[in-house]
């Protein structure tokens, strides 16, 4: 049996580096967890669910956690139309309401679509990721101080 070894020549805040950025990362998963689950409250109550999806980005410019839905019935409830494609039933209650993080049972729905139909929207965008942003933001900065002084902890033994 031959075995091979070689001493670590790596210095030490490389690994110093490594610890916090691995603390980092993990923290960032947790946030875009939390933010994917805000956004999955908006939609709970629909029929067709949106699957939202989450990457996490670390590089030398930033760190960051990016959620979306590839989803285009989403797309137009959060940003809104300008005209509207169906007729809908009367009465007709949305599920969503703008800026709130929720969704409910609403009445109604769609009773036809055409492209023949040009009628002026009454919904208002939903803005979602607005209001998430308002409500994670101070959290999200302290929790990510908070992931970088415990790599830093984890290196210096505390």
């Amino acid at each position: 049996m031959f075995t091979m070894t070689v001493n670590s020549q790596v210095p030490a805040f490389i690994t110093q580096l490594q610890k916090i950025q691995d603390s980092m990362k993990a923290e960032l998963e947790a946030q875009g967890k939390e933010v994917n689950r805000l956004y999955n409250q908006t939609s709970h109550t629909w029929k067709a669910q949106p699957k939202f999806m989450q990457k996490v980005e670390m590089n030398a410019k930033q760190d960051s956690v990016t959620v979306w839905a590839e989803d285009r019935i989403y797309y137009f409830v959060h940003e809104g139309v300008s005209r509207m494609r169906a007729v809908l039933t009367t009465p007709f209650v949305a599920r969503t309401a703008p800026g709130v993080l929720s969704s409910r049972t609403g009445v109604g729905g769609r009773l036809y679509a055409s492209k023949k139909i040009n009628l002026p929207s009454r919904n208002k965008p939903r803005k979602f990721t607005q209001a998430i942003i308002k409500r994670q933001q101070p959290k999200f900065k302290k929790q990510m101080e908070s992931a970088m002084l415990k790599g830093a902890k984890s290196y210096v033994g505390l």
